[in-house]
């Protein structure tokens, strides 16, 4: 048994390690008055088996499990688990057992051993870091981070974990180049969750149940697939500001929007399948090379970026509309449709329309209008009955070909306005 107590810090410079423990059994207790661990974390290791761990400090505690020991967060004396007053609280354990509470602004819990797995929810066993629900419970702190940079073995979710009914408002998860992934029957339900990544591939296709969702994956062809029971927002969390990665693939089964602030940055932006996608009063906003999205109501886009955006999206089921702006170089409209719906489409620059149509005959609403202060190059484009209307300051530009193309389809009204010229090729 090693009780430590300082007026002061208790700091581990020099990389000592501490080793306790007998036969299975054996206590570590530690008391500050300033932090524990500031200048490397305090390193400690025991016999085979669970030691316990209590430890208190005003400032930051850190604490790192080194010699692979589990370590059970216990009552010791009058100490009573790890809590810092006014700092962040850092335990890395190959096994944790979280039996008291465990409190600080900042708590995380990663891997001593960088190769291990984080099991999030499940019983763990001998290839992963446990953490269930009920230990989570016993962690108080405005945000709970899960795993850390260094972290190469990666996080699976193996059950349904409510970081909400644990008392968490906000979660981090966080993975150096480890995947993170989910179990079919497995869910995170959490108020705000950020996600960050550096490598690997991030696949969260459960029926997850989160208000705001960030994410930064830095990796070079880093992939982000994230799916939500009801609707999501798109929003700051943590640190992390909207969503950032290579390929970014969401689904929902309501809204998806955005916080007004923060945007979806991407290479490729696919969207399963949501309810609606933005609203009238501000457009989830995307700066992206390829947009493709399915959704059963209005989608209402602002296409953001230098690099112009290629936009097909379709809305299926119930009626909707398609809204898009954009000040980029150019929007490529291709495979863009509605069943019984508007698309309206205003931009600062051009619009290349080469697949288009809204609405059918039937349909009580399927108008086309574009607006552009730059060129309108049209392709195939008709609206059934309704009005398809083109305005450019620069010129329109029908691109037939040798076979021609359809515009207008069924008996719609055409209607064309330019500031420069208006020519047929084909």
């Amino acid at each position: 048994d090693v009780s430590l107590s300082a007026d002061g810090a208790i700091s581990n410079a020099n990389g000592g390690v501490i080793n306790f423990g007998y036969e299975g059994s054996g206590s570590l207790v530690m008391s500050a008055g300033d932090g524990i661990g500031a200048d490397g974390a305090v390193l400690v290791t025991g016999a085979e088996g669970s030691v316990n761990v209590a430890a208190e400090a005003d400032g930051d505690i850190v604490i790192d499990s080194s010699g692979g020991t589990e370590l059970t967060v216990a009552e010791i004396g009058d100490v009573s688990g790890i809590s810092s007053a006014s700092g962040d609280v850092t335990l890395a354990a190959d096994d944790l057992e979280i039996g008291e509470s465990v409190s600080g602004a900042r708590v995380t819990l990663t891997t001593s051993d960088t190769e291990r797995l984080i099991d999030l929810g499940g019983a763990g066993g001998e290839g992963g870091l446990s953490l269930t629900e009920a230990e989570l419970g016993n962690v108080s702190s405005d945000v709970i981070q899960i795993g850390d940079d260094a972290n190469d073995g990666g996080i699976t979710v193996t059950d349904a974990v409510s970081f909400t009914d644990a008392g968490h408002d906000v979660a981090h998860l966080v993975t150096g180049g480890g995947d993170m992934s989910d179990d079919e029957a497995s869910a995170l339900q959490v108020d705000s969750l950020a996600i960050s990544s550096s490598d690997g591939t991030v696949t969260l296709d459960g029926d997850n149940q989160v208000g705001t969702l960030a994410v930064d994956h830095s990796g070079a062809e880093g992939s982000v697939t994230f799916n939500d029971f009801d609707g999501l927002e798109v929003g700051s969390v943590d640190g992390i500001d909207g969503i950032s990665a290579y390929d970014v693939t969401l689904s929902t089964g309501g809204a998806l929007t955005d916080d007004g602030v923060n945007n979806i940055t991407a290479e490729t932006l696919t969207v399963g399948g949501a309810s609606s996608v933005g609203d009238i009063e501000a457009g989830l906003t995307v700066d992206a090379s390829e947009v493709d999205i399915t959704a059963g109501g209005n989608i209402v886009l602002d296409a953001v970026g230098e690099d112009g955006v290629l936009i097909a999206a379709a809305v299926v089921g119930d009626a909707g509309g398609i809204a898009i702006y954009s000040s980029s170089e150019t929007v490529t409209l291709d495979g863009v449709s509605t069943e019984d719906g508007h698309i309206l489409v205003g931009v600062d620059t051009s619009i290349e329309a080469l697949n288009v149509s809204a609405g059918t005959a039937a349909a009580a609403d399927g108008d086309i209008i574009m607006l552009a202060l730059g060129d309108i190059t049209v392709g195939d484009v008709s609206a059934g009955d309704d009005l398809i209307a083109i305005g450019a300051d620069g010129n329109i530009n029908f691109i037939g070909g040798d076979e021609g193309a359809d515009v207008g389809g069924g008996n719609s009204t055409l209607t064309l306005a330019a500031g420069g010229d208006i020519s047929f090729d084909g």
